[in-house]
């Protein structure tokens, strides 16, 4: 059956998977793997799919490599997608200030939410409550002020809306 793999607005593309979505990752990482060979073992999109699936694997350090790769080899490709993937990666590694410092460049220049909204979510998580607060507070406002309706911005909207209730 076809899946999205569960790659947040990254994964646009479908891998095709029988197994669980938990380990659709995995399946998303071999087949990525595997295709980027001859022809394609530069292609820019083969790359930011394995490192999108390298990252929900919590591949951290691969997943960062590649973005890394990606920067140098195709500095003009989906640059906010990759760094998003890099952001959260370098999370994931523990490195909270190089991935503040990459969410807080994607929250003024990504045209989605899930980069403001990470950004408030580490902020929270290293203490900075009332700056996190005034992230999702903004998060919402942008929202309403663009109606936003499509259903991948709603989900952030809503994260943002949870954070504010805790």
């Amino acid at each position: 059956m076809q899946r999205n793999c569960g790659i947040d607005r990254l994964g646009e593309r479908p891998c095709r998977s029988s197994s669980s979505p938990s380990s659709s990752s995995a399946a998303s990482s071999t087949t990525c793997s595997r295709a980027r060979t001859g022809p394609h073992a530069n292609d820019a999109d083969l790359a930011l799919g394995l490192a999108t699936a390298r990252l929900l694997a919590n591949d951290f350090q691969e997943a960062r490599h590649l973005c890394e790769q990606l920067r140098t080899d195709h500095p003009k490709f989906r640059e906010q997608d990759v760094a998003l993937v890099r952001a959260r990666a370098l999370e994931g590694l523990g490195e909270e200030s190089a991935a503040l410092d990459e969410y807080e460049r994607l929250a003024v220049e990504a045209v989605g939410l899930e980069a403001k909204v990470r950004h408030g979510q580490l902020l929270k998580r290293l203490g900075y409550a009332t700056h996190a607060r005034n992230v999702f507070e903004q998060v919402l406002v942008h929202a309403k002020r663009f109606k936003l309706k499509h259903e991948a911005e709603e989900v952030w909207v809503s994260v943002a809306k949870k954070e504010l209730a805790q």
